[in-house]
């Protein structure tokens, strides 16, 4: 019997109702002999917000053509950038229309 692999993840144990794992267990699981620990989130905070205002009030048309992001708790620093930039301003009006089709300047969350 060949010695098990340690996987640790960093995040939070979550269990899938369906089939009562967690999805990242359930893979390894099915590429063979692993344990796995989880690590989750001990403490959270979001960093460089008002520098993403700036980016998103001056910045946005010109150099970039999307956003991704990666988590959830960076959806969360996008919009209160994205608020502070134009909707305290009320600059959202006259951008909405365009800055937010899709082929324009998509938003893809990857989980």
């Amino acid at each position: 019997m060949s010695r098990s692999k340690t996987i640790l993840l960093l995040k939070e144990k979550q269990i899938q109702a369906d089939s009562n794992v967690d999805i990242y267990e359930q893979k390894f699981r099915e590429l063979g002999n692993y344990k796995i620990l989880y690590l989750p989130l001990l403490e959270h905070s979001l960093v460089n917000i008002n520098e993403l205002t700036n980016i998103l009030k001056n910045e946005a048309d010109n150099k970039y053509r999307g956003v991704i992001t990666t988590s959830q708790r960076a959806v969360e620093g996008l919009k209160i950038a994205w608020e502070q930039s134009f909707f305290s301003s009320g600059k959202y009006n006259e951008i909405s229309s365009d800055l937010f089709k899709c082929n324009q300047s998509p938003l893809i969350e990857i989980d």
